[in-house]
């Protein structure tokens, strides 16, 4: 998702979350809605990361003004910090800061494991190409190797 609709769908989430406590509902009632809003999170900070690295076609095609795109991440992770810091108080205040430390962990934790078996799934990727390539190079050269036997006995019969 481009970091506009990441936004406004981490604002509507902060805001249902925000209204529900409000209104006296649970914490335990907008785990969705905590959920989208740290994934629409997630997906910023990826976003982030990508800005200092674009790709070609979009450093030719969208190429806008630098100032203007710093200024666009800075509010929007500010945004993003302000309703980050008002959830955690939240979460704080309903569960105890143990069981916000432990989410966080956890967080890391899952993270961690998630990036683990990306790369286990490259690395397999990665074999499972190597061996193709490995076994096609064997079966042109078996290939050669027939051709030319077939030719010497042809021509030692002839």
């Amino acid at each position: 998702m481009d970091p506009v609709t990441v936004i406004a769908t981490a604002t509507a989430a902060y805001n249902f979350i925000k209204k529900g406590i409000q209104t006296g509902k649970e914490l335990e009632g907008m785990t969705k809605q905590l959920g989208q809003w740290f994934d629409c999170l997630s997906q910023f900070r990826q976003h982030e990361q990508s800005v200092s690295n674009p790709p070609l076609f979009k450093k030719l095609l969208f190429a806008g003004s630098v100032e203007q795109e710093a200024l666009n991440l800075l509010v929007h992770r500010k945004q993003l910090e302000n309703q980050e810091r008002e959830l955690r108080e939240l979460i704080v205040y309903s569960y105890g800061i143990e069981a916000y430390r432990e989410m966080i962990q956890m967080r890391r934790d899952i993270t961690l494991s998630r990036r683990k078996a990306i790369a286990k799934q490259k690395q397999r990727l990665k074999n499972i190409l190597y061996q193709g390539a490995l076994w096609t190079l064997l079966i042109f050269l078996f290939g050669i190797a027939g051709v030319i036997l077939w030719f010497t006995v042809r021509l030692l019969q002839g």
